[in-house]
């Protein structure tokens, strides 16, 4: 341009490239929602359609399938709107996880759904992520309402509890309650799992509450399932626990053998002399993940008496990897 210097020419050009590439990636975000929302109306896909409030403009969402560790789709906020599309090829309802890091406030959000290759939506406020998200249109996540529920009440009483910490003298105190919580909270879902056993969303949930299952019991509900939901894998798993009672303490265990982040094959035969804590991990977990500063402060409190073995449930061993080498872990991680 006449009359400016070299790089006052260098500086308006480079911010002519910036706002090309801007309106670039706002059209090609506006191209690809319309593209959804066109070809989203056919039979046998998945479609969600959400309006969110205060979630920022911009920020990425991914639905991911819990079930495959498989990406079923990713978008942008746009005007308060987001739009999914995809198609789950398992031929049954899958447990999706719907996350993403808000671009504004840096803020984790996520919420899971039952659903199955249906057209979904929900109309939620931030404060709404993960439990209190009303979804319409799917009878499977209507079943997983009943136990979002629960945990929506559960969290609200942590809350209430955590903010009254004034008024207890001794911390120990304070996590004796939130055991109790914890413990009452379970109760109640255990016995939602009783009561809606033949659903997707049950035998979904019941491996955070198998604890509270005796093996007879279990033989009995496995009975009341449809032999859809008997196919599935967390039936057998039900079925393989109702036929092998819990053991009992000084029982031995069974071996087991993987390989760790060096990749060196490691069986739990391999640790003598020390106690074992036994880590169940997978980086879409939200409670195994946020258990790992805890369990980071353990292992070098008492790493001369315990040694830390954690074993991923990842389907990915990139993801598994990547949780790792994102987390510092340095104790034994099998995969």
């Amino acid at each position: 341009s006449a009359g400016l210097s070299s790089r006052e020419t260098k500086d308006v050009m480079n911010l002519k490239t910036l706002i090309l590439t801007i309106s670039l990636i706002l059209s090609f975000t506006w191209f690809s929602w319309q593209q959804k929302q066109s070809i989203s109306t056919e039979n046998g896909y998945l479609r969600i359609g959400a309006t969110l409030s205060n979630i920022s403009d911009s920020t990425l969402l991914k639905l991911v399938s819990l079930d495959s560790d498989v990406l079923v789709d990713s978008a942008y906020v746009l005007e308060g709107k987001l739009l999914m599309f995809g198609r789950l090829f398992s031929g049954r309802p899958e447990k999706l996880r719907l996350s993403g890091v808000d671009a504004a406030t840096n803020e984790f959000l996520f919420t899971d759904f039952i659903v199955g290759n249906e057209r979904i939506s929900f109309v939620a406020d931030k404060s709404d992520f993960p439990w209190n998200i009303d979804v319409s249109g799917s009878v499977y996540q209507d079943q997983q309402e009943i136990f979002h529920q629960v945990l929506y009440h559960k969290e609200l009483l942590r809350q209430k509890m955590q903010n009254s910490f004034d008024e207890y003298s001794d911390r120990k105190v304070l996590s004796i309650k939130l055991m109790q919580l914890n413990d009452s909270m379970d109760e109640v879902s255990a016995n939602r799992i009783r009561e809606n056993f033949n659903t997707y969303a049950a035998i979904k949930s019941f491996k955070y509450h198998k604890q509270s299952f005796s093996a007879a019991d279990l033989g009995k509900l496995y009975q009341t399932l449809s032999e859809d939901l008997k196919a599935t894998k967390e039936a057998q798993a039900i079925k393989m626990q109702s036929e092998n009672p819990k053991p009992d303490t000084g029982d031995l265990y069974n071996d087991y053998t993987a390989i760790n982040q060096n990749g060196d094959s490691v069986s739990l035969s391999d640790f003598n002399n020390k106690y074992l804590l036994l880590h169940f991990s997978s980086r879409y977990c939200y409670f195994s993940q946020s258990s790992i500063p805890e369990v980071k402060k353990l292992y070098e409190k008492y790493q001369d008496q315990i040694e830390v073995v954690a074993i991923s449930q990842d389907a990915s061993k990139a993801d598994w990897l990547e949780t790792v080498e994102r987390d510092s872990i340095n104790w034994t991680y099998l995969w």
